[in-house]
């Protein structure tokens, strides 16, 4: 690593104060005064006539940001555009704190990349350009990104985004944050001269740095007094360090922990004069390879201004345009990654993982795998922590087995669905008997199990015969309440077994069907007539429910034809009494 010259850091230090702020730290100026140093762009030797840069401010309200605020955008077409063929990729580029959306395309040559390589181009300001990325900030550059997709021919699994110094923390951030299939998933991104510990970007702060992270539309106190509204809209969060370094990345604190499926280019300068950014820089680069994904390290030193060859350790010059370009070829995003790790501070959806806390304003984690489903590969959810519930669109055939295990000494529940078959229970890993308890969504095609504190083993069965479609409400049932039952039989119906009880079996019948409800005392079982359809309706059905009886009740139907053979099962409701 080498060492910036004592005169480039005083000049540094001279021009990156801000004004009102207190003296510099021996560690150098926070990221948030250095950002605001312009530099060139330089000379761009492309062949493609200039594309045409256009400002636009998106509107407030409803049908724009959907904030009171307008969104001020630059975006390029390019001179390759075209509307009818393949859909092109986009670039999204964040600046740093301070600059304007206009900024990255005076001080980089990517909208000049962009044009040559028959890119769209979008420069978006997340609201304020002094905002950290926090949740108007973000929901402003999901409002930009909508607004290039439905006006223009662009690629949704090709975009890619670019941040600088602050602009980098919150490009992680936000791939980090956006990983709905259905949503917007980034195919990759590029970190120049990252920081993405807020936390840490307060502490080296000055006081008018200070004041502008402490309004409501970034974190609204100092860490201390809300530590976990930092490490929520930070990428990275660091504890550790000693008075010359900032310590360690805390997987369990860090949104970065999420980028195992995005690829990242990642460059700084090693003289970078701000210090931390540096060290914050090396933490990433030894941190992100161990998600599993792809990382891409391009470091330099000494840069200088393409324009006027000044010092510019901390600027977009650092960034080689034509090498990140060369990074991101070829790339489409992964919206459905076979494994996967959680961080997140709401309920999210992540590929094909939906994930519900269990307790609000702080962390909850997993690790998720599907495997190959057409491989019969298990489905394995692993070091759950402050979660409601866990669901999984597994996909591929239904006997798959599943290893769920959690965290933090609380059961929680596991969704098991997406199946290319209705589950109708699940067994045991070890003595394939059936795991009691287990609740049905036929409208879903999903099963939901407790995971207790030690962990769940079982093996995800398909029955062909259960069919037929059975549900109660409201679930769960008051005491003494009227629940309502319809269960949609096959039309070849004529009646049905129905079968409540306390207990679970699985109890052979007529050796051609297999109910999941034990049919034997103590239970209620009564044989009645379906619909022209081939279905039952009851309603009231089981007036007098007393939660004296159980906790909760198990209901199926056997539905049989007019010669009394039986023709499908319905699912196994779980009736819980409140």
């Amino acid at each position: 690593m080498g060492v910036v010259s004592l005169s480039v850091v005083l000049v540094a230090l001279a021009l990156l104060q801000l004004p009102g702020d207190g003296p510099v730290t021996p560690r150098g100026p926070s990221i948030t005064e250095a950002d605001r140093v312009p530099v060139g762009q330089g000379v761009f030797a492309g062949t493609v006539p200039p594309g045409v840069l256009v400002d636009e401010v998106l509107p407030a309200g409803p049908d724009g940001t959907g904030t009171t605020f307008g969104e001020p955008i630059q975006y390029q077409l390019g001179s390759r555009y075209d509307p009818t063929g393949r859909p092109h990729p986009m670039l999204v580029a964040y600046h740093g704190f301070g600059a304007s959306a206009k900024s990255v395309a005076a001080q980089s040559t990517l909208d000049e990349e962009c044009n040559e390589r028959g890119w769209v181009y979008l420069s978006v300001t997340g609201l304020d350009d002094r905002l950290f990325g926090t949740a108007a900030a973000q929901q402003h550059v999901e409002a930009a990104v909508g607004w290039m997709l439905e006006r223009f021919h662009v690629d949704p699994d090709r975009i890619a985004m670019v941040g600088f110094s602050m602009g980098a923390g919150v490009t992680m951030n936000f791939a980090a944050r956006h990983r709905d299939p259905d949503g917007i998933v980034l195919a990759g991104i590029g970190l120049v001269s990252a920081a993405g510990d807020w936390t840490s970007t307060w502490t080296t702060g000055g006081a008018g740095v200070k004041s502008i992270m402490e309004t409501p539309l970034n974190f609204g106190a100092p860490p201390s007094a809300d530590p976990f509204a930092y490490r929520r809209w930070s990428a990275t969060f660091h504890a550790g360090g000693g008075p010359f370094g900032i310590g360690s990345i805390q997987p369990h604190e860090s949104m970065a922990s999420n980028l195992g499926a995005t690829p990242v280019y990642l460059t700084w300068d090693f003289g970078d004069p701000t210090g931390f950014v540096a060290d914050q820089c090396s933490e990433l680069a030894g941190f992100l390879p161990t998600l599993g994904g792809d990382v891409l390290v391009d470091t330099t030193f000494q840069t200088v201004d393409p324009d006027t060859g000044a010092p510019a350790p901390h600027s977009w010059a650092v960034l080689d345009e034509a090498a990140f370009f060369g990074f991101l070829e070829g790339r489409v995003a992964d919206r459905r990654p076979r494994r996967v790790r959680v961080l997140t501070a709401e309920d999210r959806v992540v590929g094909r993982v939906a994930v519900a806390q269990r307790q609000g304003d702080a962390f909850s984690r997993l690790e998720a795998s599907v495997g190959e489903p057409l491989a019969g590969e298990p489905v394995e959810v692993s070091g759950v922590a402050n979660v409601a519930r866990v669901d999984v669109r597994a996909g591929g055939p239904a006997a798959r087995r599943v290893d769920a295990s959690g965290a933090d000494a609380q059961p929680w529940e596991l969704g098991l669905g997406g199946f290319a078959s209705r589950p109708s229970h699940l067994l045991t890993g070890g003595t394939a008997t059936l795991v009691e308890d287990v609740r049905s969504e036929p409208w879903d095609d999903a099963l939901v199990a407790t995971v207790p504190p030690d962990g769940l083993v079982a093996t995800v069965v398909s029955r062909p015969d259960w069919t037929a479609t059975l549900t109660v409400t409201p679930d769960p049932a008051p005491p003494g309440a009227r629940v309502e039952l319809l269960a949609d039989g096959p039309a070849e119906a004529r009646s049905a077994w129905l079968v409540v009880g306390a207990h679970e079996a699985l109890v052979p019948v007529l050796g051609v069907a297999l109910l999941g409800v034990d049919p034997r005392p103590p239970s209620w079982l009564r044989l009645l007539p379906t619909d022209a359809a081939g279905d039952l309706r009851l309603a009231p059905f089981l007036p007098t429910v007393a939660p004296a009886v159980a906790t909760h009740l198990h209901v199926q139907a056997l539905f049989r034809d007019e010669h009394g053979a039986p023709v499908a099962t319905s699912n196994s409701w779980m009736l819980r009494l409140d």
